[in-house]
């Protein structure tokens, strides 16, 4: 394998540890397909060598496609369960933020009532207390036989 960090590498053991720890695994689909030969990989289907530098596995999905059409399609399922998994976390991260923003709005009006409950109290109390002394007033002067 090259290594693509061998400057710091050269100088620096630990980078040389991290870095050759970083090898890439034959995770891709594509490994089905091709028998790995250092810096090249041949097709299984029609022998063809074909460069895979540093493990990149483009050139070994550009073949499948335009060369063995029929075999690529089980990577365009695959193409589309990522892609629905993707659309899945972005409608999950969007019904999360709804979900905050609506707990916000909640105890906004909660504390917008208890503002409202503490001023009707208030307000009553005071009402309660000024509607007899109004009354006496308006008997006394007598504004109400009028």
């Amino acid at each position: 394998m090259s290594c693509r960090l061998r400057a710091c590498c050269n100088r620096n053991k630990h980078w040389y540890k991290v870095c050759h720890k970083m090898k890439r695994s034959n995770h891709s689909e594509v490994w089905k397909h091709f028998a790995q030969n250092d810096d090249q990989a041949t097709c299984h289907h029609c022998s063809k060598k074909i460069s895979c530098k540093d493990g990149s596995t483009s050139g070994l999905s550009r073949h499948l496609k335009s060369q063995h059409s029929s075999l690529s399609r089980g990577s365009e399922e695959q193409s589309c369960f990522k892609k629905a998994k993707v659309q899945q976390k972005s409608m999950m991260s969007f019904v999360t933020m709804k979900k905050d923003s609506l707990q916000s709005i909640v105890s906004e009006l909660a504390a917008v009532e208890d503002f409202l409950s503490m001023l009707y109290a208030r307000v009553s109390s005071s009402v309660s207390r000024l509607v007899p002394k109004l009354f006496d007033f308006l008997l006394q002067n007598e504004v109400l036989w009028n």
